[in-house]
């Protein structure tokens, strides 16, 4: 008989490591394989926590990164 699978909800710890195997170039199907989260659901994290990071050496160029947002 095939197990269930149950909703669990995703941690700060998890956000962090989903960023980290982000920033390091994974694919979202890898990453879902990896932290075992659904693919939709790593999407949505990422494009939540995208945000255009500006400085003195990209004011033309802007870089996209993953933020942090602090937890609770």
């Amino acid at each position: 008989m095939h197990k269930e699978k149950r909703y669990s909800r995703m941690t700060w710890i998890d956000r962090l490591n989903i960023e980290k195997v982000f920033n390091a170039g994974a694919s979202y199907r890898a990453m879902s394989r990896k932290l075992g989260f659904s693919v939709s659901s790593l999407h949505y994290e990422v494009q939540r926590g995208l945000y255009d990071h500006l400085d003195s050496k990209n004011l033309e160029h802007p870089k996209t990164l993953f933020r942090h947002d602090s937890p609770g």
